[in-house]
């Protein structure tokens, strides 16, 4: 077949759609994806924490301490989120990180998918209802 009478036949009326549907479709998911765990560090009102301010601290600076140009310390990462009983500790350690540092949940975007699925199985096994 000729490649001329192939696009002759193509309906690019309906390839448009098609395309703008699935375009649509991948917003609509990003979107939701990235909502899930939007959460304002700042207005969320931290009423039990089980940590002191300088436990939370140094738990910050731990995690910081943990990134490598050339290797990071996930060990170190792990035992800081293990250190957490709630989600209001969880909450102050996002802050007290983010004063220094970009965002927690930034930082632990440079861990593979297994590593975050780690961190995300320890805030679960301490009944946190966060996930990165």
């Amino acid at each position: 077949m000729n490649l001329d009478k192939l696009v002759n036949k193509v309906d690019f009326n309906t390839v448009a759609r098609v395309a703008f549907i699935g375009v649509a479709i991948l917003l609509v998911y990003r979107i939701a994806k990235r909502t899930k765990q939007n959460i304002d560090i700042y207005t969320y009102s931290v009423s039990s924490p089980t940590l002191s301010n300088v436990q939370i601290a140094a738990l910050a600076q731990k995690i910081a301490g943990a990134w490598g140009f050339l290797n990071d310390n996930e060990e170190a990462v792990y035992s800081a989120f293990r250190s957490l009983n709630n989600m209001d500790d969880l909450i102050l350690l996002m802050r007290a990180y983010s004063y220094k540092n970009e965002n927690l949940a930034t930082s632990i975007t440079r861990m593979s998918n297994k590593e975050v699925e780690k961190i995300n199985a320890i805030l679960a096994g301490k009944g946190i209802n966060f996930r990165f």
